[in-house]
């Protein structure tokens, strides 16, 4: 039987600035950490970022451990994530990043080697083309050049991937063409009917985001519009003179 009864009292301090080291659960809990990598995590966590360099005597000495367990706890972080050491220039000195996220974990070597297979190799090249009369934007056409650039250094290796970024790249495009459109046409349309803005507006909105048409002569267009708009309103409204006349004409 067990008695549901508090086993545990805590006394905790007033936190105080500067007393006290905030540590995320995230890396106390982590399973594949053992204690001396989440202490060495904790040591560095409380030392400020500015005042403190990275020193494995001072570790050493603090947490009254071997050159060894501080090797072995360097290299948990590293492996999990938390902690890359990387060269300063050409020199012999390292520079020491920590990572609270975690997301640093090294790829492996068949991540690195890693290259897009042919199959998605032939769809990238079909999706291109389908959406090559949008690389008649320069803008369009420099971050899908970006997007080749990173299938070519093996940095972009999924076709699925390449297209989700191609994608969300021509349609933050098309939003910024088509607020510009707008911006430009606002002066022109604020003292025109409702009916006439909204025509002209779905058709902007039809050449960009569904017909990608991402140049065209939208200013012509507005006048060739404002026309028929201008004609048709006439036919079903016409002036009182004329109203008059097709009345005495039996019209």
């Amino acid at each position: 039987m067990s008695l549901n009864v508090k086993n545990k009292t805590v006394i905790r301090k007033e936190i105080k600035k500067g007393e006290f080291t905030t540590v995320s659960n995230s890396i106390l809990h982590n399973p594949n950490l053992t204690l001396k990598s989440k202490m060495l995590m904790i040591q560095v966590l409380s030392d400020s970022d500015d005042k403190f360099k990275f020193s494995r005597a001072l570790y050493m000495k603090r947490l009254d451990i071997t050159k060894n367990t501080l090797n072995d706890a360097i290299n948990e972080l590293i492996q999990q994530g938390y902690m890359k050491i990387t060269k300063i220039g050409k020199t012999h000195y390292n520079h020491y990043t920590f990572n609270e996220f975690g997301n640093m974990k090294p790829k492996s070597n068949d991540e690195k080697n890693k290259t897009m297979s042919e199959t998605d190799l032939k769809k990238l090249i079909t999706y291109v083309e389908s959406i090559k009369p949008l690389c008649n934007n320069s803008d369009v056409e420099k971050e899908i050049t970006k997007l080749m650039l990173a299938v070519k250094d093996k940095k972009l290796t999924d076709f699925y991937d390449f297209k989700s970024q191609c994608e969300k790249s021509i349609a933050k495009m098309k939003r910024k063409i088509y607020k510009s459109i707008m911006d430009k046409m606002r002066p022109k349309l604020e003292s025109k009917p409702k009916t006439f803005k909204k025509i002209y507006t779905d058709y902007i909105k039809s050449e960009i985001f569904d017909k990608d048409n991402l140049q065209f002569d939208y200013i012509t267009k507005y006048h060739h519009k404002l026309s028929s708009y201008n004609i048709e309103r006439s036919r079903h409204n016409p002036d009182p003179e004329s109203a008059a006349a097709d009345r005495l004409d039996g019209c």
